[in-house]
């Protein structure tokens, strides 16, 4: 759904019985909110671009039972993010790209399956979450984010710890090999 002018996304779209696996949300300027995506059951893949009005995720954006791919991309003033402690359980990848004015990142516990993590452009992200990252998480990609990568630094960074013994990092693309480690 590219430029939808409504205020909320179409009732249809949180109704659970609808069998959507991949929604594609691009520039819905309009929207401040999201909607319950998470009730529908057969989400697999979900996308949410350029909605420049959105300042903040909470509560409201949490179930997902079957979401395997998130992608939170290009939204200027999304500020704050809370609420995914209910857990995402077969979420896989999150990509959260150009957010330059997020200060914080959701807990990950009880998305235990999550393999993947990038974030990429988010500036003024703080920290990782205090409750630290997933075991299953084999790869990690920080880019254009000076504050959690200077918080990741191989030893020193007070996130470190959190990061160590994930398999595959990149920080500003280069790769923390294990030989770079020092446990």
């Amino acid at each position: 759904m590219i430029n939808y002018s409504g205020i909320l996304l179409p009732g249809w779209f949180s109704n659970p019985l609808c069998k959507l696996s991949s929604i594609y949300l691009q520039s819905c300027h309009h929207h401040h909110i999201l909607t319950a995506l998470g009730k529908l059951r057969h989400l697999k893949s979900l996308v949410i671009e350029d909605m420049y009005n959105l300042s903040h995720i909470g509560p409201e954006f949490v179930g997902f039972p079957s979401l395997e791919s998130l992608a939170i991309k290009d939204m200027p003033n999304l500020t704050s993010w809370r609420g995914f402690d209910g857990g995402v359980p077969c979420l896989r990848t999150l990509d959260i790209d150009d957010c330059p004015r997020l200060t914080n990142l959701p807990s990950f516990m009880n998305t235990n399956l999550l393999r993947c993590l990038n974030i990429r452009r988010c500036p003024e992200v703080r920290s990782l979450p205090p409750d630290g990252l997933p075991v299953s998480l084999q790869a990690l990609t920080i880019s254009e984010s000076d504050i959690i990568k200077d918080r990741c630094r191989v030893e020193e960074g007070e996130d470190w710890y959190k990061i160590r013994s994930v398999p595959n990092i990149e920080i500003d693309y280069v790769e923390i090999t294990w030989e770079m480690r020092r446990f």
